[in-house]
């Protein structure tokens, strides 16, 4: 019995040790939605979910009746990858996506689809090869295979969650030398798209660091070609002020060129901090959008008037919101309207109108997240579908299970916690509902080497 006693806290010790170091690398969280956690808070806001009820079978569920909810997650350790593991039940929700905040200022998530209605639903010819999907109006072919050893101009082709390599390229398209400015105030990080042909890329931006924030401000500009890979570095160091004293520089030029490239699409990657405020662009390129989101600067305690904007885009949902009382505003989206009537709060509204809309901005102070890209012209828009993943969820026990994988290190960290959310577009319209009854995680990190040894030891035993 002593030996018992004295072994007791031994194991609990190892338990402990094993639970907060993780020297197998792998740490596993299953999370009910009516159970408290020290690792994942419940969901929120509470009234966009309803309280924990149980299902006729005695399964605990929430329901998501508006969009977004999200929940903070609270690693102990650090980790390399992340397998999140949703549980639900979806009522003609078009798409359900889940993912996790990866940057501030302005908010920036990498979301997945768990699911997709319109696509699941399809009546469709369909061919399923894997993880890839083929729907066909008229079947026309008879394998993924043959699909990809000629396929149709990529006009002809639309492309939502999947992997295929079929280069998005505009017909007629002819490469120019004429450089055209946007006189727009662009606040912080942001992506874009060019399109070339056979031309170089001539970007400049004409910007001001504002010294509002404390910190040095760098500038980093990345361009990437259609396969990722790096295609020009650019980086602008700090302008020598790193405090928050509110003066700003001159305006001053930053000019990303390379030489003639081939026919494609290439990402233009600008990270920079809130400081750091574009007041104009000029570029030779006739085809550019902004990546889903833009920060339009403000000139809040600078200038005593705000100068109006117009973007373009073929979102079907637009999310707005601006930091300052007097920016204020009525924004017109197409043929409806977006009311911002506070300042921090984000408003969400459907798009109004098909095809590419006009959206109106009386005021550059406003943050803008759309579900399509976003161009400074009518004749600047295009719209090169994004390439990822999407898998229709798999069904147990009467409950959609679908597992997104997630990079643990691009994910942004505030005091210790991760932000993860589902967006769920037109669940409010519709009057629709999605049931979560749990939501696991397994994250990843390199195991201990001496834990390997050990494990490589019992097995030669």
């Amino acid at each position: 019995m002593q030996g018992i006693l004295v072994l007791i806290p031994i194991v609990i010790f190892g338990w402990l040790c094993v639970k907060n170091f993780v020297p197998s690398g792998t740490f596993v969280i299953r999370h009910s939605v009516q159970e408290p956690s020290s690792f994942i808070d419940a969901l929120a806001p509470n009234e966009r979910v309803t309280p924990p009820k149980k299902d006729a079978d005695g399964n605990w569920f929430q329901s998501m009746i508006s969009d977004p909810v999200f929940f903070f997650v609270h690693p102990h350790r650090s980790f390399d990858t992340i397998d999140a593991t949703v549980w639900f039940k979806n009522t003609n929700t078009p798409i359900v996506e889940f993912g996790a905040l990866t940057s501030v200022n302005p908010s920036r998530y990498h979301l997945q689809t768990l699911q997709n209605l319109i696509i699941d639903e399809s009546k469709w010819s369909r061919i399923h090869e894997g993880k890839t999907l083929l729907l066909q109006r008229n079947p026309t072919y008879k394998t993924i295979a043959e699909f990809l050893a000629r396929p149709p101009s990529r006009e002809e082709v639309a492309t939502y969650h999947t992997d295929l390599t079929v280069p998005f390229r505009l017909p007629n398209y002819l490469a120019t030398k004429t450089k055209q400015t946007f006189p727009v105030t662009l606040r912080g990080a942001h992506a874009s798209k060019v399109y070339v042909k056979q031309e170089p890329i001539f970007v400049e931006f004409s910007y001001m660091d504002m010294n509002r924030d404390h910190g040095s401000d760098p500038i980093l500009v990345s361009v990437t070609d259609e396969s990722n890979k790096p295609v020009l570095h650019v980086r602008v160091e700090d302008d020598g002020n790193a405090t928050d004293d509110k003066r700003a520089t001159t305006l001053k030029s930053l000019v990303v060129e390379t030489g003639v490239l081939p026919e494609g699409v290439y990402k233009i990657d600008v990270q920079a901090s809130r400081d750091i405020f574009v007041r104009s662009i000029q570029t030779t390129q006739q085809k550019m959008v902004f990546l889903n989101s833009l920060y339009l600067g403000d000139v809040s305690g600078f200038q005593e008037t705000f100068s109006p904007v117009t973007l373009y885009t073929e979102a079907k949902r637009l999310s707005a919101q601006t930091r300052h009382a007097e920016s204020v505003q009525t924004l017109t989206v197409g043929s409806g309207t977006l009311v911002i009537s506070a300042p921090y709060q984000l408003v969400t509204e459907s798009v109004k109108g098909q095809g590419l809309i006009p959206i109106f901005v009386p005021k550059e102070d406003v943050e803008i997240l759309t579900d399509a890209p976003i161009a400074l012209s009518h004749a600047s828009y295009f719209r090169p579908d994004p390439l990822a993943k999407y898998t229709p969820p798999e069904v147990h026990d009467g409950w959609y299970v679908a597992t997104v994988r997630l990079d643990a290190t691009s994910l942004y960290l505030d005091k210790g916690s991760w932000k993860f959310t589902f967006s769920t577009p037109e669940i409010e319209e519709l009057k629709a509902h999605v049931d979560v009854q749990r939501i696991d995680f397994m994250m990843h990190r390199a195991a201990m080497p001496w834990y390997e040894k050990i494990l490589a030891s019992l097995k030669r035993s």
